[in-house]
């Protein structure tokens, strides 16, 4: 299958299959973790690390290829347009719906800070709240994507009350907030 926005190749997983992925892995680095006889707040941290790390790793070579490709054409593009790029196009992949919220620009048109909003994000919603916590992998993605996107550095918080996973009557999106560090 190949993306027609980006013409690159895409492989489709269902989404219980791609989770299940990560719960094992998740599963696996606590278990290796706890055999090494680290305490547990210390093979929590370890984990939400490395899930974090991957999103990172994923998301700034997403973004990067976002500005290389399809920016190239050297039209100039407000923040708020490129932002809204990249939410259309992971919105259209199947992420879930992606959107920016309260973007502030300072009077160098430099994007100091914002939220971006994922409704149905495909790692929390229809799981239930004992299964482990995948977010950290999303925001790695959303702080790798960010950098690339603004070309700054940026520091991304998402805390268990802005995420739907384990309360979806309470809670419909997941929010990722973001401010530029120097």
């Amino acid at each position: 299958m190949f993306n027609p926005a980006d013409k690159s190749r895409n492989v489709s997983l269902k989404v219980d299959t791609f989770t299940r992925m990560l719960t094992d892995i998740y599963t696996d680095l606590r278990k290796k973790e706890k055999e090494r006889g680290a305490s547990m707040s210390t093979v929590r941290g370890r984990v939400k690390k490395s899930f974090f790390r991957s999103g990172l790793i994923c998301g700034e070579a997403f973004g990067k290829e976002l500005v290389e490709e399809i920016w190239k054409g050297g039209e100039d593009i407000s923040t708020q347009e490129k932002l809204d790029k990249w939410c259309k196009f992971d919105s259209d992949v199947g992420f879930g719906n992606f959107s920016s919220n309260d973007i502030k620009i300072d009077s160098k048109k430099h994007v100091t800070s914002g939220k971006i909003i994922l409704k149905n994000n495909f790692l929390a919603s229809r799981r239930k709240h004992n299964v482990p916590h995948l977010c950290d992998f999303m925001v790695g993605y959303v702080n790798g994507v960010l950098k690339k996107v603004l070309d700054a550095n940026v520091v991304v918080t998402h805390k268990a009350k802005d995420c739907i996973q384990g309360k979806p009557d309470k809670k419909k999106e997941c929010d990722f907030y973001f401010r530029r560090v120097e």
